[in-house]
């Protein structure tokens, strides 16, 4: 354990000059910020301020505990010749992010911390910070270099008039409802908030550090619960995600039914089914009657897809179904829901289990390759919120559908890395087709899309 004096005494091992943006990174992921005593050292509220700053040091950078009051926020700023970090010492905590080019200012992000969660604040950084709790007080930790001495010259946005605030060296805060003595200048309409409705589907939100695989799944069956009655009406009215669908159900009928020319299929699991709509789809599409049984996180889905004819089983993909013999299992979608490797691994050895010899894996998974999809924009949020020093794999991403605050959790990967899983779990015969999902949806192409693998557990195991 160590309380902020010893944390300011360990800053000191760095030269007079100001770190850079990467040593001080390194510095930071390197504190065990879980032992840091800071209650003893946390300033008042303020009445009249959203949060009040105790300053511990200025050399060789900035240590600022800060403490918010419930549902607090700042003002959208800009940072201007300083960087830093921000740990989030209790609460929750949310960087909005924006962009301003040409007078238009665009929101661009989103990233939630809770304790011990890091964001990184590069040079140049907008945004605003929240307490994203409207019940809870939320405390904070800043690491700025060069030290701000004060908050002269910081630039705050007024999101509603389009005017920009510049503080003085009096401002307590980055607060457009500070008075105007705090400020050196007003400058009216000097930007326009872009308010496109035009807004995607679904937003990025990162989670930082990553939470665990039993919290990763407490939040998916939340996601699914909240949109259980409507689920299948919005999939529906999403032309590209039904149009990819339509061509993965086609492919997967195509294959059950050359199966089971060669051996009768009369048992299908499908893995994560939501609502069951799709495994009924492709019931229907094979032209075959075997019985469909189904596992999946959220019970009011799971209702309406035991309404369908499905024969609903406990767990999800943890092998307590009380299945054997299967002639094929379907995991669409769901797959890629799967917290770890690991756990992704563990999943394919269950299923190879349940599966009879020669019984068929049918699996789609998200494409980090995928030039038209999220998989590139992931790989960059990895590097720029350092996540890999928070717990994510390569590929991890939680989001949000919009205009809803349920979080859920899906893995991108690629060809390599799920064929090398597949076969390590035993498989073989495996095949990938892409199936276009953003771009091309539902139909089979050459480069991008979405992974469709087909895998076999072999016929002679002996």
């Amino acid at each position: 354990m160590f309380d902020l004096q010893e944390l300011v005494q360990r800053a000191r091992t760095f030269k007079a000059t100001a770190p850079s943006m990467e040593e001080l990174g390194n510095w930071v992921f390197n504190q065990p910020w879980a032992d840091l005593i800071w209650q003893d050292s946390l300033p008042p509220f303020n009445e009249s301020e959203a949060y009040s700053r105790n300053i511990a040091a200025l050399e060789p950078f900035e240590i600022a505990l800060l403490h918010w009051k419930p549902g607090a926020e700042s003002a959208v700023h800009w940072h201007k010749g300083f960087w830093g970090y921000v740990v989030c010492l209790s609460g929750q905590l949310e960087h909005h992010g924006f962009h301003l080019r040409e007078g238009v200012l665009s929101q661009t992000d989103r990233v939630v911390a809770f304790k011990n969660g890091v964001l990184a604040e590069p040079d140049g950084t907008i945004h605003r910070l929240v307490n994203g709790n409207a019940d809870e007080p939320l405390v904070t930790l800043h690491l700025y270099a060069p030290a701000l001495e004060d908050l002269g010259g910081l630039q705050l946005f007024d999101l509603q008039a389009g005017d920009v605030y510049t503080c003085n060296a009096s401002a307590p805060a980055a607060d457009l409802n500070l008075p105007e003595v705090h400020f050196d200048s007003i400058e009216r309409g000097a930007f326009v908030l872009d308010a496109s409705t035009e807004a995607a589907s679904h937003t990025i939100s990162p989670v930082v550090p990553k939470p665990s695989s039993t919290a990763i799944q407490h939040l998916l069956s939340a996601y699914y619960r909240a949109q259980a009655g409507d689920y299948d009406r919005l999939d529906r009215t999403d032309d590209r995600r039904r149009a990819y669908t339509r061509g993965v159900n086609a492919c997967i009928a195509e294959r059950l039914a050359q199966l089971h020319a060669d051996s009768s299929v009369r048992n299908v699991l499908d893995v994560g089914c939501g609502t069951g709509r799709r495994a009924m789809e492709i019931l229907a599409e094979s032209g075959l009657h075997y019985t469909v049984h189904g596992t999946d996180l959220s019970p009011e889905m799971a209702e309406i897809a035991a309404s369908r004819g499905i024969r609903m089983c406990t767990g999800f993909w943890e092998g307590d179904s009380g299945l054997q013999g299967l002639d094929a299992v379907t995991f669409l979608y769901a797959f890629s829901h799967i917290a770890t490797r690991a756990e992704r691994q563990a999943a394919l050895h269950q299923l190879f289990d349940v599966l009879r010899p020669g019984g068929m894996l049918f699996v789609d998974v998200f494409n980090r390759n995928d030039p038209h999809e999220w998989g590139p924009q992931l790989m960059a949020d990895f590097e720029k919120w350092q996540l890999g020093r928070q717990g994510y794999d390569a590929g991890d991403v939680f989001y949000s559908r919009t205009g809803t605050t349920e979080l859920a959790f899906l893995h991108y990967t690629n060809i390599e890395n799920m064929t090398r899983l597949l076969n390590s779990s035993g498989f073989v015969d495996v095949e990938c087709t892409r199936i276009g999902y953003a771009h091309q949806p539902g139909q089979e192409v050459d480069e991008g899309g979405s992974l469709m693998f087909f895998a076999k557990r072999p016929d002679d195991e002996n």
